[in-house]
């Protein structure tokens, strides 16, 4: 994991999270985050729904396209495991935090 990594918090919520993705959908921007400890994959999180605490994009996270050919901003452990973590899978979930740790 990078030194610097985008931080935000939801709206209501104490504790901040990191970002480990950016995508958008038409004017709107959501974020992926693992929302607390325990949390089975990512979730999204839309901007209007979020304060940025830290605005900072961590060097893991690159450019790529999503399945409609739209840009979004991934952190790289995800590129291939995004469908399934947003799907909450527990072993996509596992090799994720693996591929974290390194």
């Amino acid at each position: 994991m990078s030194d610097v990594d985008m931080i935000i918090r939801e709206i209501g919520r104490e504790e901040p999270v990191q970002v480990f993705g950016i995508y958008w959908i038409e004017n709107e921007r959501f974020y992926w985050v693992i929302p607390y400890d325990g949390y089975g994959g990512l979730m999204a999180l839309s901007d209007r729904e979020v304060n940025v605490v830290d605005s900072s994009l961590s060097s893991d996270l690159i450019l790529c396209k999503d399945g409609g050919g739209g840009d979004m901003i991934l952190h790289w452990a995800a590129e291939d495991l995004i469908e399934e973590l947003v799907e909450r899978d527990p072993l996509a979930m596992v090799e994720f935090l693996e591929r974290i740790k390194g």
